[in-house]
């Protein structure tokens, strides 16, 4: 798996990242770009959730995962109203729950930009997952992009899902 790490730059992580030799020899033999950041550990994270195939691994990655334990998990459901958006939040409540999360649900309707962004402020979240690019290039670059507006003003760690 190849992970790909989007920050700010930081003076003190890269003199940080010269002071330990171990850092330096990965990034030495790495074969992608390698960025250096500080990121706070999250004690918050939100899923993005809109019931459909993506991020429902998503859901499923955050419940397997060790790195999530002890975390709060919030799963926001926003957009336009739907037949079966309870159902979709009551199957990622179980799947989270059955494996020892303490999950907070929420369904609100609206603009999903702005939603998520008041949705991350108002809760103090500490990083979103969300879904990414579910449309064709083609319709992005004629329609745009949530994900890339989402990415715009997420003020947080986004871990997109693909």
């Amino acid at each position: 798996m190849i992970m790909v790490s989007i920050g700010t730059f930081n003076w003190a992580s890269f003199k940080n990242l010269r002071e330990h030799s171990l850092d330096a020899n990965i990034v030495m033999i790495a074969t992608v770009a390698v960025t250096v950041f500080t990121l706070t550990e999250p004690k918050r994270v939100l899923i993005a959730f809109d019931g459909g195939s993506m991020t429902r691994r998503g859901v499923e990655m955050v419940a397997a995962s060790p790195l999530f334990r002890g975390l709060s998990v919030h799963v926001l459901m926003s957009g336009k109203p739907r037949r079966d958006s309870e159902k979709q939040l009551d199957w990622a409540r179980s799947t989270l729950e059955e494996t020892g999360f303490e999950v907070s649900l929420a369904l609100i309707h609206g603009d999903t930009e702005r939603v998520i962004a008041q949705y991350v402020h108002e809760q103090s979240i500490d990083m979103l997952l969300m879904g990414a690019y579910g449309h064709s290039p083609l319709r992005s670059l004629f329609l745009g992009s949530k994900t890339t507006d989402l990415l715009r003003s997420a003020k947080v760690p986004t871990l997109l899902l693909r």
